[in-house]
C-alpha cells in the first residue's frame, strides 16, 4: 500500500499504480497459498506416519448445548448492501471495458467468465431475495439467515 501511495504521489499514471497494486497483491496471495499448502501437506504426511487419528470417532464429540443465535437485522442489512454492490459491479462487467481489463492492469478476463455470468447473478439475486424476506419476517426465516 505504501508503494502504491508513493507512486501516486510521484505522479505515475493511474494504470501503472493499479498495475503495481494488482501484481503485489497477487504475488502476496500466491506466496501465502503456497506456504499454507506446503504446511498442510507436511502435516498430512506427519499425521499419516503417526496414525494418530485412526481411533478418533466424530460421534465422541460433545453435543451442542445451545442453538446458534440468529443474525441481527444490522448484519442482514449490511449483507444486503454488499450483495447489491456486488450485483451492480457484476452486472456492469460485460459492458465496461475498465472492469473487463481489471482496471487497466494489463490483465483481461478470459472468455470463459461469460459462462459464469448469468448463474452467479441468479444465485446472488436469489440470496438477496431470501435475505430481504428474512429482514421483513425474521420469525419465519431464521434458517435462511443462519445458513445463507
Amino acid at each position: 500500500m505504501a508503494i502504491t501511495v508513493t507512486l501516486a504521489v510521484a505522479g505515475r499514471p493511474v494504470g501503472h499504480v493499479a498495475d503495481v497494486l494488482w501484481k503485489g497483491t497477487f504475488d502476496a496471495l500466491l506466496s501465502v497459498f503456497t506456504w499454507v499448502t506446503l504446511v498442510f501437506a507436511l502435516a498430512d504426511v506427519a499425521a499419516e506416519r503417526a496414525k494418530t487419528w485412526d481411533d478418533w470417532d466424530p460421534r465422541s464429540l460433545p453435543r451442542e448445548t445451545h442453538p446458534a443465535s440468529p443474525r441481527s437485522r444490522f448484519e442482514v442489512v449490511l449483507d444486503l448492501v454488499f450483495s447489491a454492490a456486488f450485483v451492480t459491479v457484476w452486472a456492469a462487467a460485460p459492458y465496461s471495458q475498465w472492469l473487463r481489463t481489471l482496471a487497466n492492469s494489463g490483465l483481461e478476463l478470459a472468455p470463459a467468465w461469460s459462462t459464469f455470468y448469468l448463474p452467479v447473478l441468479v444465485v446472488v439475486i436469489a440470496s438477496m431475495s431470501a435475505k430481504a424476506v428474512t429482514l421483513m419476517r425474521p420469525d419465519q426465516c431464521q434458517v435462511l439467515v443462519l445458513y445463507g
